[in-house]
């Protein structure tokens, strides 16, 4: 395979690191990589190229920032492979919502997957898959991209049929609540806005979030060493708690070829 491109909104770098082990299995000499969790997609993209997007799963569905940045994506016909990243509840309508998102686009999806990750309200009294994707996730991933080389050398790509329902589950209503900054901790370091992908913390007040811009990604929770943020709502450590209890059977990635 001469080259591919990679596409990926990766606020944790949960799903980039499952891209890059695809990328690593197909072999390519060529990778064009966009990262979009901080931007739109910059098209055009190469033509002639296997195309690779990579989302998280937010209850069930694809973030609704996805469509934004993907909003200029013109497919061409490109064949593409969809992946979604989930933390180890389930995906639900996410992998349909995103192909069915990428074929609009005029992408020729050719295979999907579903990959797990740390959940993002993992905390380390209440772990959720946490440290996925671990070695065995990545060496799945990089496995799938050999598949995929295989295939497309053979010219055996063809649509897959996903799980999932349309009309899409209902997205729930943002509740509000965000992560909260103990400041006894919180030594100014901004490693928060730096990974924040809405830009709902400021280098002025990194102590505040703004609720009307946070997605829930709980990046800058992952992103501070000191742990100086938390969510610190009870709803949402009560929420923790139950993923916690009722998702602790570990779940392997789906693939769809």
């Amino acid at each position: 395979m001469d080259a591919i491109s990679l596409l990926y909104f990766s606020p944790t770098r949960t799903t980039q690191r499952i891209l890059d082990a695809i990328g690593e299995g197909l072999g390519a000499a060529r990778c064009n990589t966009q990262d979009l969790t901080f931007a739109p997609l910059a098209p055009p993209l190469p033509a002639g190229q296997l195309l690779l997007v990579g989302v998280p799963v937010y209850g069930g569905r694809i973030p609704e920032i996805v469509y934004e940045r993907l909003a200029d994506l013109d497919g061409q016909g490109m064949p593409t492979v969809a992946v979604v990243l989930y933390g180890n509840r389930a995906y639900e309508d996410a992998l349909r919502e995103l192909a069915d998102l990428l074929s609009a686009k005029g992408c020729q999806l050719v295979a999907a997957g579903a990959f797990i990750g740390e959940h993002s309200y993992s905390t380390a009294a209440h772990p959720t898959a946490a440290h996925r994707p671990d070695a065995a996730d990545l060496a799945q991933a990089r496995d799938f991209g050999r598949q995929l080389a295989q295939r497309w050398q053979s010219g055996q790509l063809a649509t897959p049929t996903l799980p999932g329902q349309y009309p899409y589950k209902e997205r729930k209503p943002a509740s509000g609540i965000v992560p909260q900054t103990d400041g006894d901790r919180c030594l100014r370091c901004l490693a928060c806005v730096a990974v924040c992908p809405t830009g709902a913390i400021s280098a002025d007040e990194p102590g505040q979030t703004d609720s009307t811009l946070c997605i829930g990604c709980a990046a800058c929770i992952k992103a501070c060493d000191l742990g100086a943020r938390a969510y610190q709502d009870p709803a949402m450590q009560a929420l923790s708690a139950r993923l916690s209890s009722n998702c602790q059977a570990r779940l392997e990635p789906e693939l769809f070829i």
